[in-house]
């Protein structure tokens, strides 16, 4: 089943309804589904969230520019609280795969966090994957999120590749991928350059494989391995060919 996320011509989304309604029936189709941001234009949505579980299996393809609110002015938040700009939640087997970009157009927040003494709140992550299981991330371009760019939150079984992530040596907590309770993951052949860590690895994580990535600059790789209890334990992290270019504390 093809489903466009919105119809041709419509580049600017005011509301998550247009996302949602596409989401929605994707998600409960029988046969396998390909959700698609078509390509040449640029789309910016409000906060939404895309909930699962779903009936097939989902490839989510971005062929054209995806925005965040332009700032907390433009940011309309749910119940007074700032969360997630993009959340998937509770789904199995679904692909998230681009072309071109996901922009967080993070410069006004990280200014309003920088003049407030770094207390004022920021969005907690662009894209958070919540209980997520069989999770492919390919080909991904994300720059310049409020704070982190991905986070997967007890998540099990994700494939990540061939991802670029690009925010300022000097924006304020903007990890690349951060872990949380997250297990049997892949990290490959990717690019990480940010204002905080490169991966951060919470509790509670294991089996977690990272191979072919430079980092850079960033804070290199960062494990809650001081933190960790024997509840929620860090275990069995593995590092191959990692390149780390002009780290920092």
């Amino acid at each position: 089943m093809y489903c466009p996320l919105e119809l041709p011509g419509m580049v600017s989304l005011t509301t998550p309804k247009h996302s949602k309604k596409a989401w929605d029936t994707a998600c409960q189709s029988k046969k396998p589904a390909f959700l698609l941001v078509p390509a040449k234009y640029s789309f910016m949505i409000q906060a939404s969230i895309f909930t699962g579980p779903c009936k097939t299996r989902l490839i989510f393809q971005i062929d054209g520019t995806l925005m965040a609110p332009d700032g907390p002015k433009a940011w309309k938040q749910k119940n007074g609280k700032l969360d997630s700009w993009v959340i998937f939640k509770s789904i199995t087997g679904m692909s998230l795969q681009e072309s071109d970009l996901i922009d967080g157009r993070g410069e006004k927040w990280w200014n309003l966090h920088n003049s407030n003494g770094g207390t004022f709140t920021t969005p907690r992550d662009l894209k958070s994957f919540d209980f997520c299981f069989n999770l492919r991330i390919r080909g991904v371009r994300i720059k310049n999120s409020p704070t982190f760019h991905i986070a997967l939150n007890m998540c099990k079984n994700v494939h990540v590749e061939r991802i670029g992530i690009k925010a300022p040596a000097n924006s304020p907590n903007t990890d690349g991928i951060h872990l949380e309770k997250t297990n049997n993951v892949k990290i490959y052949n990717s690019f990480i350059s940010s204002g905080d860590d490169c991966i951060s690895i919470g509790t509670g994580c294991h089996n977690v494989d990272i191979r072919n990535v430079t980092c850079g600059p960033s804070h290199g790789i960062w494990g809650a391995v001081a933190s960790c209890t024997r509840k929620d334990p860090v275990e069995a992290i593995l590092l191959g060919s990692l390149w780390q270019q002009h780290t920092y504390k």
